[in-house]
């Protein structure tokens, strides 16, 4: 526990012969073995503290050695942050004494209500702003002195019992009620450690009681030190209740507010569930703890569950309503998107982009009362082979992530319906493949075999395929005599391909 390195004398000091000698006689003890380790703990002890062991032997009091090194230690820590001023560091050095000091409790047998007490009024007196140096930063390692204590729930009854019963005598006292909070909190975290159920039920029923206190002196940074504190965020929603309805909601957001554990969850968790919260909320939270994915993920959510809303009880009934509602599903939809992008979650956010495309082009033809939004795949394969204008089929098939929808729609508006400028507008933005035309000569084989004009267009679509060679293949399969003529004609290496095929 002690860094017997840095001795005076190094590895030959005799303060490191003298302890490793203890340790061998502990290791062999038998009958003595209680007291070698009560010997061994305090020369152990007078090496932390750098004092005689003489004087530490014959203290007869193992709470006053249990508080000589506390004190000790958090003096060392307090010393460390004024140098350094870092508190990571500072709390580090303490691990180890807190370590001996658990140690000590157990080698001298302390008894649990005596640790209690010895710990309670070291809260007290921090809780208080009575303490001095050398205990002031007890509250800071605390989850390192609840481990002193083999009943921590004892010590959550000791910070309750030092309540005020009349809790309105404080209202005017503001000290007083950041006592009062402190020991909720920290009582809390003892009955937490020892997983009593009922000592969590009184604070949880005690911080009920204070905060009207709280409001009614208008102590707002309290009411969030209680809630944050405590971090009992779905049992204490009330307080955000009262912060939002006292116009203090804002305080959640504060400077240091990000590092609180749990926090963010929390408030997305109660702003998700609220429809009448104001929007700047979400953009409060979304500035102050970078919650860009977990915003945008909500924000997807509602717009799609609004979306599906609208076909829930039948049919669109294209009613004005549901045009105000698909204009919130497109802001929505954008509005996740801009998140998903500040979250660098780059295909959610083309996913949301998408939708957002999809309500909007919906939105273009709702006076025509043409559904294009909550298609099943097979509806939407339908409507996207059949919608007139290909830039936005290609919008409709994006959002739905239809595959191989080109072949379809080329053969529906162009084969059949004759549609050249389709097939332009298609060649604008994607190439025509050798796949797309094997695809459209099956199609054709399949469902129009005796269509002339579908038979003609085919023709004239696989004059303009890349890829001679399967332009020759595909006219002399389909009987497409001059086509196969005209493409030896321009291409004559291709004769010398095929005489190598036979």
């Amino acid at each position: 526990s002690v860094d017997l390195k840095s001795l005076e004398g190094g590895e030959n000091s005799p303060e490191r012969k003298t302890l490793q000698l203890l340790e061998r006689i502990t290791r062999a003890a038998k009958k003595s073995q209680q007291l070698c380790q009560r010997v061994l703990l305090t020369f152990t002890l007078s090496l932390n503290l750098g004092c005689s062991y003489s004087v530490l032997a014959l203290e007869s009091d193992p709470v006053a050695l249990l508080g000589n090194l506390v004190g000790h230690s958090l003096a060392k820590m307090e010393a460390q942050k004024r140098a350094s001023g870092q508190r990571d560091g500072a709390r580090q050095c303490c691990s180890a004494d807190f370590a001996l000091a658990k140690k000590l409790v157990a080698v001298f047998g302390i008894p649990d209500d005596r640790v209690a007490n010895f710990l309670f009024h070291m809260a007290m007196d921090a809780i208080r702003g009575n303490a001095v140096a050398s205990g002031a930063g007890i509250l800071e390692v605390w989850d390192l002195a609840l481990e002193l204590c083999p009943d921590p729930s004892l010590l959550g009854n000791l910070l309750l019992r030092a309540r005020v019963h009349d809790l309105r005598t404080l209202s005017s006292n503001p000290k007083a009620l950041s006592v009062e909070v402190e020991l909720c909190v920290r009582a809390h975290s003892c009955f937490l450690e020892a997983c009593s159920m009922e000592g969590i039920s009184r604070v949880l029923h005690r911080c009920h009681r204070l905060t009207p206190c709280l409001v009614a002196g208008r102590h707002f940074s309290l009411l969030v030190s209680l809630l944050t504190g405590m971090a009992r965020y779905s049992e204490m929603a009330y307080v955000f209740d009262l912060l939002l309805q006292n116009h203090h909601f804002e305080l959640l957001f504060q400077r240091g507010m990000d590092k609180v554990p749990y926090l963010r969850v929390a408030l997305l968790d109660y702003l998700k569930h609220r429809a009448s919260t104001d929007p700047d909320l979400y953009s409060m939270l979304t500035l102050n703890f970078n919650m860009h994915r977990e915003i945008a993920e909500s924000l997807e959510l509602t717009a799609l569950t609004k979306m599906k809303k609208l076909v829930t009880d039948g049919p669109m009934a294209w009613s004005p309503q549901e045009q105000r509602a698909l204009e919130t599903v497109l802001q929505d939809l954008a509005d996740a998107a801009e998140s998903y992008v500040k979250a660098e979650c780059l295909l959610r956010a083309q996913s949301c982009g998408r939708k957002a495309q999809l309500v909007a082009l919906q939105l273009r033809y709702f006076a025509s009362q043409l559904v294009l939004i909550n298609l099943e795949p097979s509806a939407a394969m339908t409507q996207v082979a059949r919608h007139p204008n290909f830039f936005e089929a290609h919008i409709v098939a994006e959002a739905y992530g239809l595959q191989g929808w080109h072949s379809a729609a080329l053969f529906s508006r162009v084969l059949l319906d004759g549609d050249w400028g389709y097939l332009a507008d298609f060649c604008s933005v994607c190439e025509l493949t050798s796949q797309h035309a094997h695809e459209l000569a099956l199609r054709y084989q399949n469902e129009a075999a005796g269509n002339a004009k579908c038979r003609d267009a085919l023709e004239k679509l696989l004059e303009r395929l890349p890829c001679v060679l399967s332009r020759l293949q595909l006219a002399q399969r389909l009987g497409f005599a001059r086509l196969a003529s005209q493409t030896l004609e321009a291409h004559p290496y291709l004769r010398d391909y095929l005489d190598q095929r036979t």
